[in-house]
């Protein structure tokens, strides 16, 4: 935190106060939304400060947090336009839902992972859900499954 009395840190913060207000008018696009802003990047600084930890570089956090707000600010203002819009979606717009060759495409292909997992041993389906599903790693999977912990067995079970 800057020292108050010392009349050369003072003049830093004003620098860099006024640099900290153009860059969010430039993100903004208005100069009083922008100085809203900058109070709550300095009490958000002000709350992660207090909580103890260091802040190698002050000046790049602080922008980093203005940044962040802007971010959060331009996504919520899209959402809000969407929800609260009055007008229906244009009738050009395309669906989001998939077209209906490639619904069939999906479940061509659904079906033939199925089958292919229903063909693994008990050990080996075990082993691959474990691996793909729960993230477990190889030497996790070959202790709980009870097999040798070199890789090469738990690798062959789950890329099998």
């Amino acid at each position: 935190m800057r020292d108050a009395s010392n009349p050369q840190s003072v003049t830093e913060s004003a620098e860099q106060h006024a640099e900290l207000l153009r860059f969010l008018t430039w993100k903004l696009g208005c100069r009083d939304l922008a100085a809203d802003f900058a109070q709550e990047v300095y009490l958000r600084v002000s709350r992660f400060r207090a909580s103890a930890q260091e802040v190698q570089h002050p000046r790049s956090f602080l922008f980093s947090v203005a940044n962040n707000l802007v971010i959060d600010h331009m996504r919520r203002k899209k959402l809000e336009a969407r929800i609260f819009s009055r007008e229906p979606p244009p009738l050009d717009q395309p669906s989001a839902e998939p077209g209906a060759d490639r619904s069939v495409e999906a479940k061509e292909r659904l079906g033939m992972v199925q089958s292919a997992v229903n063909e693994l041993s008990p050990k080996c389906r075990q082993a691959l859900f474990m691996n793909r599903l729960e993230g477990q790693t190889h030497a996790e999977i070959a202790r709980r499954l009870g097999v040798s912990e070199s890789q090469e067995v738990v690798v062959n079970e789950i890329e099998y």
